[in-house]
């Protein structure tokens, strides 16, 4: 049970799953089992326990990862919009909507290093973009890390999607993120250039 009111349960129902979707096969069994639903209407339930909202968007993540046949099960599910709330849920914190943004990124980007265009608009029109900004900001250098990856996608190509990064003040946060170094630095400066070339020579 991933829903409900045993919500102690649907978190451990959430964590196996999570587990159980890192492989290829795994992800194949969980969405023939029916788990795509209950997973996406979880990640976007506020009043679901944090840990297993985290671990619903990693195993999201986990399917977005296997295949482009996963990806469009997802898209039917309504896994882009959910994994959006999750990312835009101040209330939730930072690691379960790291875990959002990362599934995001898996399942625009998919197998391929520039992304499916039609998915990226799809996150960009969520409003998600503000709230993957802030994520660059965290404490975490993994949350830091997979927002910076994010970012880099979507805006990979010269699209409104660079000026409205650019509005909710990625330039700043970019820059800011390749300042702490670490795994991070490197996709905050790639994006940063593809954003702000300007900006990216005053911070090299």
């Amino acid at each position: 049970m991933l829903k409900g009111s045993d919500s102690e349960h649907g978190a451990e129902a959430a964590l196996a799953l999570a587990s159980v979707t890192g492989c290829n096969q795994g992800a194949d069994q969980a969405m023939e089992a029916g788990a795509l639903l209950p997973l996406v209407a979880l990640v976007e339930d506020p009043a679901a326990d944090a840990e297993g909202r985290r671990n619903a968007a990693r195993a999201l993540g986990h399917v977005a990862r296997s295949s482009e046949a996963a990806r469009k099960r997802l898209d039917g599910a309504g896994a882009t919009i959910a994994l959006a709330k999750a990312l835009m849920d101040t209330e939730l914190d930072t690691h379960a909507r790291a875990a959002a943004a990362e599934a995001l990124d898996n399942l625009a980007r998919g197998t391929q290093p520039h992304g499916d265009e039609r998915r990226m608009q799809a996150i960009a029109d969520t409003g998600c973009l503000p709230a993957l900004v802030a994520l660059l900001g965290a404490p975490d250098r993994h949350s830091r890390e997979v927002a910076a990856a994010a970012t880099y996608a979507l805006a990979y190509s010269e699209t409104p999607r660079r000026n409205s990064l650019r509005e909710a003040g990625a330039p700043d946060a970019l820059k800011a993120a390749a300042a702490q170094g670490g795994s991070a630095a490197w996709w905050a400066s790639q994006s940063l250039a593809r954003i702000d070339a300007e900006a990216a020579a005053q911070a090299a």
